[in-house]
C-alpha cells in the first residue's frame, strides 16, 4: 500500500516536461503536509514543480534567473507550491517557521519554493520568473 502511495505520489510530482518520474524524498513532502496541516486549506494545493530533470532543468537555466545548476529539485528534495486562496506572502512565514530546509519566495509569479537544503531564507525574489 505505501509503495502505491509512493508511487502516485511521484506520478504527481513528475517533470510535467519531460514526463520523467523519480522518487520524491519525504522530507520535503512532511514540510509540505505541516505547512498544508497548519494552513487547513479548503481547495486542494497547487503544485508548480516536484522533480526535474538535468534536462529541464539546464532549459530552465537558459531563460530563468536564479536557477542552480544542481537543484535540489532534480534530486527530488525540493518543491514549488500554492494554495489557492491564499497569498503567498502569508504562507511564506508559516514555512519559515518550521526551520526544516530553504524556503524561496517568488512574488511576481505567486509561488513559494520549499527545499531540504540548509535552513536559509532571502529576500522575496521579484524578477521575471517562470513557474519552475
Amino acid at each position: 500500500m505505501v509503495y502505491l502511495m509512493n508511487s502516485a505520489i511521484n506520478h504527481i510530482m513528475r517533470d510535467y516536461r519531460t514526463g520523467e518520474i523519480k522518487p520524491i524524498a519525504p522530507k520535503p513532502l512532511d514540510l509540505l503536509h505541516c505547512i498544508v496541516s497548519e494552513v487547513n486549506p479548503r481547495a486542494p494545493i497547487s503544485i508548480i514543480s516536484g522533480y526535474r530533470s538535468p534536462t529541464t532543468n539546464a532549459a530552465l537555466r537558459k531563460v530563468t534567473k536564479g536557477v542552480p545548476p544542481k537543484s535540489l529539485h532534480m534530486a527530488g528534495r525540493a518543491i514549488d507550491m500554492r494554495i489557492p486562496g491564499y497569498c503567498t506572502s502569508a504562507i511564506r512565514p508559516v514555512a519559515i517557521q518550521k526551520e526544516w530546509g530553504g524556503v524561496g519566495y517568488y512574488p511576481k509569479s505567486d509561488f513559494i519554493h520549499l527545499d531540504t537544503g540548509p535552513v536559509k531564507y532571502g529576500q522575496p525574489f521579484f524578477g521575471d520568473i517562470l513557474a519552475a
